[in-house]
């Protein structure tokens, strides 16, 4: 069947702004970039007391406050869906300080030993763009999947305890759990660097509890670098 010349050239008018599109769309999505990030983790039941800590003690001493409860730091990928989507996925070493937990001995005797939890996060889900340019807010919602162990804490501080002692003696049973995160946060576009600076909620174990087990959920407050 022969088109009539106006009717061929508006399709391939068409055709050719569909292409323009579609090759504009591809060449703004986010190339795949990897980063790393450190900061403070914070469990659900501190947050009100490091906010409170911001009006009495300040932002530096609320931010000191708020890592030793807890740290973390871990590496993430990202790349684009669309020009505003990308894919997202981590994983994160999260550290937090425990309580103190007291054992009697047969011999009667007592002995109080400080506890340190470990959360090690691995997740995946999408980060969504307000706009893009050289300042970017972001929103990410992902799921997770925890490993979760609690064990006997012997350095002074979460950090040396980190560093220095490797092996452990674990208080209860590891255990692995589904559950979800979100996350906000404002990156920058400089020369291909891409600093951020986020906050990001953990829910640990939304999926595959046991009878009477607690909700655990976080704030991981962080700075990072994709490149």
């Amino acid at each position: 069947m022969n088109l009539p010349p106006r009717v061929s050239l508006r399709i391939v008018v068409v055709m050719l702004t569909l292409a323009g599109v579609l090759s504009s769309a591809q060449q703004s999505k986010e190339a795949l970039t990897f980063g790393i990030y450190t900061g403070a983790s914070v469990p659900s039941e501190s947050i009100s007391s490091v906010y409170s800590a911001l009006d009495t003690l300040g932002v530096a001493d609320s931010y000191r406050h708020a890592s030793d409860l807890g740290v973390h730091f871990g590496g993430r990928l990202r790349f684009g869906l669309s020009d505003k989507l990308s894919f997202s996925g981590s994983a994160a070493f999260c550290r937090f300080a425990g309580q103190d937990q007291t054992a009697v001995l047969a011999s009667g005797q007592t002995l109080t030993l400080q506890t340190a939890t470990t959360l090690v996060p691995i997740s995946a889900g999408v980060t969504a763009f307000a706009f893009r340019g050289l300042v970017a807010p972001y929103l990410t919602a992902e799921a997770s999947y925890t490993y979760r162990t609690v064990a006997v804490a012997t350095g002074n501080s979460l950090l040396q305890d980190i560093i220095v002692n490797g092996a452990k003696v674990e208080l209860e049973p590891s255990s692995r759990r589904i559950g979800a995160a979100l996350a906000a946060g404002v990156q920058l576009d400089i020369g291909g660097l891409q600093p951020f600076a986020e906050l990001r909620y953990h829910w640990v174990n939304l999926v595959g509890t046991d009878a009477g087990e607690d909700k655990l959920s976080f704030l991981n407050v962080s700075i990072g670098l994709l490149f």
